[in-house]
């Protein structure tokens, strides 16, 4: 008798010591995945606010304001994917700098729904979003941190060119003739009869006058030098969804046989300008991306300007493109 109640409390000591051992084991993991989910929600949270601030368009908020200029838009962007972490609007930071290295020249303050940056071009925008962890299971009393994640994104977002159209200038001489034929014909006869011993009859022959003035001016426009056929080449690599431009070049169309200087033109994406491209160079890098990003569903738009011999016909070529998917699509 004595054995068997041995034996039945030793299988309880040992299933004591073991269940205590499984339930921390059990409590460690459950904490490690909130403290995953709960760096992954900031994670997450902080690059879209992040993407939604670098992306090209309007805010859905307000369409005169940008999407760079929207602190509010930026912060519900975040608070999106990072509240039910615990994450408030005053947990996250907004900030803008000119690249790597540089220091922050404009901030959001907390509250303000829109901040004025006056030259978007090369402005990155670094949101950081924080929250506060504390265990659910307080295996350690007292025990809290504090995760932060900073995400960072350049406003310039551009496009992609695939064999644009080409367009071309006609002139038309124009000829203007105004003829004025006036002729003017005047007869003066004034005959005097006089009874006198010696009678004399005087009649002055008419006097005609015709004057005729014709005038022709031609006029003749000259027929602007159009930009050359050309092909763009653009070098661009999926992520996930989103799509990131990396290079673009262009190389002319081997028909063109028009002087080199025809190649010059502007290049332009949305608000942003490149200066006129060599003279010299038939095949230019027209952009070096530094990885620059477009989001899922936005699209942007690049306009060509051609240079022209005559300046007064400059003729633009526009088209739009849009991110899906993480391909780059011609609308």
């Amino acid at each position: 008798m004595r054995i068997r109640y041995a034996k039945r409390a030793q299988a309880l000591l040992e299933f004591a010591l073991v269940i205590t051992l499984v339930l921390l084991i059990v409590a460690g993991l459950f904490e490690f995945g909130h403290l995953v989910w709960t760096y992954a929600s900031v994670i997450m949270g902080a690059r879209e606010a992040a993407r939604y601030a670098a992306a090209v368009g309007a805010s859905p908020r307000d369409p005169m304001v940008p999407r760079y200029e929207d602190c509010a838009g930026i912060r519900d962007a975040a608070l999106r994917l990072a509240r039910s972490v615990g994450v408030e609007p005053d947990d996250i930071r907004i900030q803008y700098d000119r690249g790597p290295d540089t220091p922050v020249f404009a901030e959001c303050p907390p509250g303000v729904d829109r901040i004025v940056i006056p030259d978007p071009k090369g402005v990155r925008v670094l949101v950081t979003v924080e929250a506060e962890y504390k265990p659910w299971v307080p295996l350690v009393p007292s025990v809290s941190m504090t995760l932060r994640s900073t995400a960072k994104r350049t406003i310039l977002a551009q496009i992609t060119v695939d064999h644009p159209a080409v367009w071309s200038g006609t002139g038309t001489p124009t000829a203007t003739a105004t003829p004025t034929s006036t002729y003017t014909a005047t007869a003066t006869a004034t005959p005097t009869a006089t009874i006198t011993p010696t009678p004399t009859a005087t009649t002055p022959p008419p006097t005609p006058t015709a004057t005729a003035t014709s005038t022709a001016t031609p006029t003749h426009t000259p027929t602007p030098v159009a930009l050359p056929p050309v092909n763009l080449r653009v070098g661009y690599r999926s992520l996930g969804r989103q799509c990131v431009l990396q290079s673009a070049s262009w190389e002319p169309n081997p028909s063109w046989t028009q002087p080199a200087q025809s190649y010059h033109a502007q290049l332009s994406a949305d608000f942003y300008l490149w200066d006129d491209l060599p003279a010299a160079d038939p095949n230019p890098t027209v952009w070096d991306f530094a990885d620059m990003e477009i989001a899922h569903g936005d699209s942007v738009r690049i306009t060509v300007y051609a240079r022209f011999a005559n300046d007064e016909l400059s003729q633009t070529l526009d088209r739009l493109y849009y991110c899906w998917a993480g391909r780059l699509l011609e609308r």
